[in-house]
């Protein structure tokens, strides 16, 4: 019901936005699936085993993105979205069918702080999250000797597997 509420009054749908997709910020940081909000909890329900769960979950986001497959990507990552947008035929290069249907992109959701995330970092379009330089470099403390003795174990196993 919520669904078609939204699809078919510009009112509802973008009081619905506001709570459930607000313009992106320092979210990006995050994974689209990380966290509490109504947005995260919707992203992580996209990839349920339940089916009708995932499509109704992932339905509703997209109306609410208008029905763009960019937008949507934009706020949930195209991992997340891929299933929707191949049981829907979207994944072609006509993918943004019933724009029409929909006001137009003048109220812009990129904020300061998500364009300045952008530009300074990128943003990684399969994960949604931004491309930051994490720290987690697991070998940092390993000496020479110990990373040459895990290439050879590398090698060893990759022989093996391909034999």
């Amino acid at each position: 019901l919520l669904i078609l509420m939204c699809q078919s009054n510009r009112t509802i749908r973008k009081f619905c936005r506001q709570f459930i997709l607000p313009a992106l910020g320092d979210e990006v940081l995050n994974l689209p699936t990380e966290g509490q909000k109504l947005r995260n909890k919707l992203t992580r329900m996209m990839t349920n085993p339940n089916s009708e769960l995932k499509t109704l979950s992932a339905k509703l986001l997209f109306v609410l993105c208008k029905e763009s497959v960019d937008r949507l990507i934009k706020y949930t990552g195209y991992g997340n979205a891929a299933g929707l947008l191949y049981d829907f035929g979207l994944l072609g290069p006509q993918h943004n069918i019933n724009k029409e249907q929909y006001s137009s992109d003048s109220d812009e959701s990129d904020t300061e702080s998500y364009k300045k995330i952008r530009d300074q970092y990128g943003i990684d379009g399969v994960t949604g999250r931004a491309n930051i330089k994490r720290n987690d470099d697991a070998m940092k403390d390993w000496t020479e000797e110990r990373k040459m003795v895990e290439v050879d174990k590398l090698l060893n196993t990759l022989d093996r597997a391909m034999t």
